[in-house]
């Protein structure tokens, strides 16, 4: 619990301090623009969406995500602690509705996350991989190398992207499997305590 709190913190610090904020934020065209993104998405609607960092539908998704982040942490308090926290608790209506909507944002997290892989999915392998890695992967021809110098975005050889991308996994294994060594050998030492 206390490891997601910090990390909703430090993400809400970077995007304060780095003004990122702007972009996550829902504004007035919002919700109309939601449905846009949802008619199109759903192939309803052939017009061409306006490029934007996020779309609208992003924008809520990112925002409720964070809200429901501080609802899933205040109702965790309230039920990993409901006699010392009893105020709390009392607010949310006590320690079992406290654990109803404990449940239900658990379910909205799940739904978010399948959406996402639904979208990753449908967006191709490239996307998926830009996620991973941090940018996107283009071919490096002339004209497409122009093109990205004046946007702005990163050419990256492909040799040196299979590279990368191989030890970026090869690193993130080896943090998960000490991760987990770390938690088995944690939870043992308790347990002995």
């Amino acid at each position: 619990m206390w490891f997601f709190a910090v990390n909703g913190l430090a993400y809400i610090t970077y995007n304060f301090i780095s003004g990122e904020w702007r972009d996550l934020v829902p504004n007035r065209e919002s919700l109309r623009g939601s449905v846009a993104v949802v008619l199109h998405e759903l192939g309803l609607d052939k017009r061409p969406l306006p490029a934007q960092k996020f779309n609208h539908a992003q924008r809520i998704t990112y925002i409720a995500v964070v809200l429901m982040g501080a609802g899933s942490l205040i109702t965790g308090l309230a039920i990993y602690k409901p006699s010392q926290l009893h105020v709390l608790t009392s607010l949310l209506g006590g320690y079992e509705m406290a654990r109803w909507f404990h449940f239900w944002l658990t379910l909205g997290y799940v739904g978010f996350f399948l959406v996402h892989i639904a979208q990753v999915i449908r967006a191709g392998w490239n996307s998926f991989r830009a996620m991973l890695i941090g940018y996107q992967v283009t071919s490096t021809n002339s004209s497409r190398k122009e093109a990205s110098e004046s946007s702005g975005s990163v050419e990256v050889e492909s040799e040196d992207i299979r590279r990368w991308t191989r030890r970026s996994f090869l690193v993130a294994g080896v943090a998960a499997a000490a991760g987990g060594g770390l938690w088995e050998w944690l939870n043992n030492w308790c347990l002995c305590q």
